[in-house]
């Protein structure tokens, strides 16, 4: 993989974090309650209707000769329709509380958010200062593994020409 300056682990950190990208999702929600509040203080309209059929029959009988009787079949509609308007004046501060409510946790969101953020990006600044110091102890191991190497060869070449014993050879 391509080398990462700090910079770039943190924006990634920061734009790719599932914690980061809930608390965003929490602060939207919360967000979302402050016009619910204001709310309170608008009108209300509400429109009820109904609608039906009715058929009535009317029967009537004559006392009278010659005894007919009469009916009538009417056939209605009925229809009924209600629109009502409210609009609150005073609502016992009732309102004027839930705005307030709604403001102060979109502060709490918004710090909780804050922190969150602060918790990944440090999180993010010690992985990446971790892997620099894990980076440098193999690189100065590995310098150190080839450095012994050297030596122990020198060390075998100067045994091969009688300058050395094998026990400095081994040591």
């Amino acid at each position: 993989a391509p080398a990462q300056t700090i910079d770039d682990a943190l924006a990634t950190a920061y734009r790719t974090n599932p914690s980061l990208a809930a608390e965003r999702a929490r602060l939207r929600a919360l967000d979302e309650g402050v016009p619910r509040a204001l709310s309170g203080w608008r009108p209300t309209v509400t429109l009820t209707g109904s609608t039906g059929k009715a058929r009535d029959t009317n029967r009537q009988d004559d006392t009278m000769p010659p005894h007919r009787t009469t009916t009538v079949d009417r056939l209605r509609s009925p229809d009924n329709a209600t629109l009502t308007l409210t609009q609150p004046l005073y609502r016992g501060g009732r309102t004027l509380a839930d705005t307030s409510r709604a403001e102060h946790l979109v502060q709490r969101g918004r710090a909780v958010l804050q922190g969150a953020e602060q918790t990944v990006l440090l999180d993010a600044a010690t992985a990446y200062a971790n892997l620099l110091r894990d980076q440098a102890t193999l690189d100065l191991n590995i310098n150190n593994e080839q450095v012994l190497t050297r030596q122990l060869q020198a060390a075998r070449d100067r045994f091969q020409v009688g300058e050395i014993t094998r026990t400095d050879v081994s040591q």
